[in-house]
């Protein structure tokens, strides 16, 4: 056996020894990027990794010219799914120097030849993190700018000043068409930090959407909410209709509802011996938060069978925890229901499948679903196939926003039913893989993705853009601090009082 020593030392060897192929690569040795020579420039980094516009057209004051809407390249992941890459011109009102301009449509202004230390000790640390490749688009031009001493305070968003509100840029208010028998629909547990975030959720999107077409809202509530609170809830949301509907379910009758084998497996997970022990806070081993997976099953079941819901046709979900930061330019529900689609994604994000709901999907289609692709037109499509598939992960929504056609889930409810199966309570399967499923096996082809179909939002979900790209590096409150003003005057002096929540 080598000594410890011999062996440490064989193996950075060997690191520094991959290190430099990898780079020399990287700069152009054997054309190994496919872009024909070295990459000399911030840009052809950004353009190779699909992170930038074309080439930047800059006026006569140094601005860019050219802000049309994004456009994407596609690149093939380890398991053959194509995944689309937004390019860098994702926001068009970002002034405030790097990381924010490396992120707009400003990043030929900050590395312009006047600032050549700064263009050059970024591009340094850009060439030395793209390795990460995936990483290179959320966090490789923060790290590059933010330790560059060079660039100043161009590259502290902390340090950035606002512009002055006579720059702001007109919001737009085009008319949209109002439609019948569409409803906005959300749920929560209802605990009072729930309830405030759901406000905060609600008032901006009514200042970003909701003011022009006025969609009844239908938010479920496992917990009951006081007359008083669901008075400030439809304040909020005035003019349009508000109704909140209580659950009246306790986790004790929901485990009572379940079969004897399924109580049993949970009240051993969750360490308790009878049901009146757990409450909806209860975590337990291999399934996790009780609270958190009875959302994912209503999600994925319940909600398609709710009485409140019967007189609608299409559902705009969105998440509590979603937060606009414009007004809308583009109206999703007009242009899913145009386009008589059964499901409109803000989002993919994450992986499903796997063993168990392979079998499930087997036994209820007698096949696999192998695999998600995404085509030109934007549209996704499963890739099915036989016995080479039984164990495959494919890719899945992101919860986060989705429209839906009504009619067609509660036409499905067969195959909801057979998705939750004896797996109640648990987080696995979940409702973005019943979703997923449903859409793509049952009616092919009328699944798409809204970015990528130029339906664009800007709504903030964990700190990301339309669940796509990283904006902040604290969230929604920063952003609100910095820009809501000068982005979004008619949501900052409606909401400004309701706004706590990160996002």
């Amino acid at each position: 056996m080598l000594p410890t020593k011999v062996f440490l030392r064989f193996f950075v060897a060997l690191v520094i020894v991959s290190y430099y192929v990898f780079f020399h690569k990287l700069a152009g040795g054997d054309d190994a990027l496919g872009v024909g020579g070295t990459l000399e420039s911030l840009e052809d980094i950004g353009h190779h990794f699909g992170l930038l516009p074309e080439r930047l057209k800059l006026n006569e004051h140094g601005n860019p010219t050219n802000t049309g809407k994004a456009t994407f390249n596609y690149n093939v992941s380890a398991s053959g799914v194509y995944y689309p890459r937004p390019r860098r011109n994702y926001l068009e009102l970002v002034d405030c120097g790097c990381p924010y301009s490396c992120d707009a449509l400003e990043l030929d202004v900050v590395f312009s030849e006047t600032n050549a230390s700064c263009r050059e000790a970024v591009l340094s640390k850009m060439k030395n993190r793209a390795r990460y490749h995936g990483w290179l688009a959320h966090q490789g031009e923060e790290f590059a700018c933010m330790k560059s001493p060079e660039c100043s305070n161009k590259c502290d968003p902390l340090k950035c000043k606002k512009p002055p509100l006579e720059d702001t840029l007109v919001e737009p208010r085009e008319h949209f068409t109002r439609h019948e028998g569409v409803v906005i629909v959300t749920k929560i547990m209802g605990y009072p930090q729930e309830v405030k975030t759901l406000m905060q959720c609600l008032c901006l999107l009514t200042a970003a959407y909701n003011d022009r077409v006025s969609y009844d809202i239908v938010v479920f509530s496992t917990i009951y909410q006081w007359p008083e609170t669901i008075k400030e809830l439809e304040d909020v949301v005035y003019p349009a209709k508000f109704t909140l509907v209580h659950e009246n379910r306790t986790v004790q009758a929901l485990l009572d509802s379940m079969t004897d084998s399924r109580r049993n497996y949970l009240l051993r997970v969750c360490n308790k011996n009878h049901t009146h022990q757990v409450i909806w806070n209860t975590t337990c081993k291999e399934i996790g938060s009780l609270r958190y997976n009875w959302q994912a099953e209503f999600r994925s079941l319940h909600i398609w069978k709710q009485p409140e819901l019967e007189k609608y046709r299409y559902m705009l979900w969105i998440d509590s925890d979603c937060f606009a930061t414009s007004v809308w330019k583009d109206d999703p529900v007009d242009f899913s229901i145009r386009n008589n689609l059964v499901l409109g994604v803000g989002n993919m994000q994450g992986t499903g499948g796997g063993p168990g709901l392979q079998a499930k999907i087997k036994d209820y289609f007698n096949l696999y679903l192998c695999s998600v692709k995404l085509d030109q037109n934007s549209s996704l499509h499963a890739i099915t196939g036989g016995s080479e598939c039984k164990y495959s992960r494919f890719d899945i929504i992101h919860g986060f926003l989705h429209f839906d056609n009504l009619d067609f889930f509660r036409s499905n409810m067969e195959w909801m039913t057979k998705f939750i199966g004896e797996d109640r309570l648990s987080r696995q399967p979940d409702d973005q893989e019943a979703i997923t499923t449903a859409a793509l096996l049952l009616a092919p082809g009328r699944t798409r993705d809204f970015v990528l179909s130029d339906i664009r939002l800007n709504v903030m979900h964990n700190g990301l853009l339309d669940g796509k790209l990283k904006v902040t590096l604290d969230q929604y409150l920063k952003w609100w601090q910095l820009y809501a003003e000068r982005d979004f005057p008619t949501g900052f002096s409606k909401c400004k009082s309701h706004i706590h929540a990160g996002g």
